[in-house]
């Protein structure tokens, strides 16, 4: 995203073309996982921050860290990841 110069992306546009992006993820201090449709990802510095909607529809209300040793599980990273790579090569 940083070589491509942009900020922030919205996962949500043209997601018939180019695929949803979900991962899997729990907080400190709760063992409850939730899996999660990333709806935005962006770019804030050095630390890439998202915003999930769950499966019964809440979406963050903050930007979450989108990082494997906090809170995501690393197996389900792929999709987001191919979901913004094909955004930026568009």
């Amino acid at each position: 995203m940083k070589e491509a110069e942009v900020e922030e992306i919205d996962l949500l546009h043209k997601e018939n073309v180019f695929g949803a992006a979900w991962l899997i993820r729990y907080f400190y201090g709760d063992t409850t996982m939730e899996e999660v449709q990333v709806t935005k990802i962006k770019l804030d510095g050095e630390a890439l921050l998202y915003k999930g909607r769950n499966t019964v529809g809440e979406v963050d209300e903050d930007w979450q860290k989108l990082e494997i040793s906090d809170n995501v599980i690393s197996a389900t990273i792929d999709s987001v990841y191919e979901a913004v790579w094909l955004r930026l090569k568009k």
